[in-house]
């Protein structure tokens, strides 16, 4: 079969086009010159920006493909324009973030490197050194609720702005109107994020014993970053016991309710909006979205307190 049979050289290049190089590998490549696939490829990445644009990813497929032809010809002049040329749009696109850039950015490094053109290997390595980004930790929630009674709570950790890296911290408790050891176990450990993670729970234990007053509260903090990560500014900083900025802390407030107080305020709540499972009455996971929803996540438990 030639190129002037059954599969024409118009088709070829359509091929290219619309369906990528897998489709030019499995039905020309044993009649084609390497030049002549240089040219069908180039004719290729024609149709492309004139139909998707030069920023398209059917585009920039279709670019570095002719930049590997043209490297495997030793036509390294070509090949690196075009390498360069996607690369300039991936950092648009993507400003450096770790894996979008940089293995075509080490590619073309190392083919500068190779071809002794050490000044512009530097030049580029610097240009497309990827943006390494390990994170803003921060709690779900700055106030969680339970009610006595209830065995746990599960804190939700968010690792936010990046999520490059191993990263880890110290998580520690401390009382407010608790007695550490009576209401709840005490926590002081370090807790590891790994790479490309995206958010952590922690399970706080309370302690069963019978609670006389509607409300006591303890915070569970984050402390001591490694690995580059820092902690979300505002609110979460600020629960300390003197309720004062805390500097290099994330913080949340755990406030556990007594059974009598909040069965009281379930039955007194008229709020059947909130009542997710239908079954006519206010549970307190319904009854914690209400006080939410009320008054913001933040105040939530001077919410439950105003309703006690």
């Amino acid at each position: 079969m030639s190129v002037d049979g059954p599969l024409s050289h118009r088709t070829c290049i359509e091929g290219v086009a619309l369906l990528g190089w897998g489709y030019l590998s499995a039905c020309v490549s044993c009649v084609l010159s390497s030049a002549c696939l240089c040219s069908v490829l180039l004719k290729a990445l024609a149709i492309r920006r004139m139909v998707l644009g030069n920023q398209h990813d059917k585009t920039l497929h279709s670019m570095r493909t002719l930049a590997q032809a043209h490297e495997e010809l030793g036509e390294i002049d070509e090949a690196v324009a075009l390498y360069q040329e996607e690369l300039s749009a991936l950092q648009l696109q993507h400003k450096n973030e770790h894996d979008n850039v940089r293995m075509p950015a080490e590619h073309l490094v190392a083919l500068l490197a190779k071809e002794g053109r050490t000044h512009h290997a530097e030049v580029l390595a610097v240009k497309y050194q990827p943006v390494v980004e390990p994170g803003v930790l921060q709690f779900e929630h700055a106030r969680y609720m339970v009610r006595e009674g209830q065995r746990f709570v599960d804190v939700l950790i968010l690792r936010t702005e990046g999520i490059d890296g191993v990263i880890s911290c110290r998580l520690r408790t401390r009382d407010r109107t608790t007695r550490a050891g009576t209401d709840y176990v005490v926590m002081d450990e370090i807790i590891e994020m790994r790479d490309y993670q995206e958010s952590m729970e922690v399970r706080v234990k309370i302690l069963e014993h019978v609670q006389e007053v509607a409300q006591v509260s303890f915070e569970v903090f984050l402390s001591d970053p490694k690995g580059g990560c820092s902690f979300a500014a505002g609110d979460h900083h600020r629960h300390s016991v003197e309720s004062e900025v805390v500097e290099g802390e994330a913080v949340a407030r755990v406030v556990i309710l007594s059974d009598s107080a909040v069965q009281n305020a379930i039955d007194a709540s008229k709020a059947n909006d909130f009542d997710a499972d239908g079954d006519g009455q206010l549970d307190f996971d319904e009854f914690t979205q209400l006080m939410r929803d009320r008054k913001g996540a933040d105040v939530a438990d001077q919410g439950v307190q105003d309703s006690l």
